[in-house]
């Protein structure tokens, strides 16, 4: 949910996501950039959320988050930082957890019966046999 949620706020606010692009990879983004990113991670998202095309989906979202992982790594080596009174990095520790489930759903990806895919492949054998 909070994937499609940045990639639906890409569109919302596309010259907040060219700045912090900016600032975290070091070069600037065009101006359609955040457009491109945010349809691309919005039907990513939705690919996964109905189970379509899982082995492929589930690696992208795992891709997608692993991206970001590297880009916030400084901050998971020092995660009790306090600016103010404030734990500063206390968030990105929970990014952990979500690559970790990234990489769990693609490992269980065989398992799931609730999918786009699984279902598809029941109606065609029925229409079939």
């Amino acid at each position: 949910m909070v994937s499609i949620r940045m990639g639906v706020n890409k569109f919302l606010a596309p010259a907040q996501y060219q700045k912090i692009w900016g600032y975290f990879y070091g070069f600037e983004l065009g101006a359609t950039m955040p457009y491109i990113m945010g349809s691309g991670r919005v039907a990513v998202c939705l690919a996964m959320a109905i189970g379509l095309g899982r082995t492929v989906t589930y690696c992208l979202g795992f891709a997608m988050h692993a991206v970001t992982i590297s880009v916030i790594a400084p901050s998971l080596m020092a995660p009790f930082v306090i600016e103010n009174g404030f734990p500063i990095n206390r968030n990105s520790s929970v990014a952990l957890a979500a690559l970790a489930g990234f990489a769990a759903l693609w490992l269980l990806r065989s398992r799931d019966r609730w999918s786009f895919d699984v279902w598809w492949k029941g109606r065609a054998k029925s229409t079939y046999s």
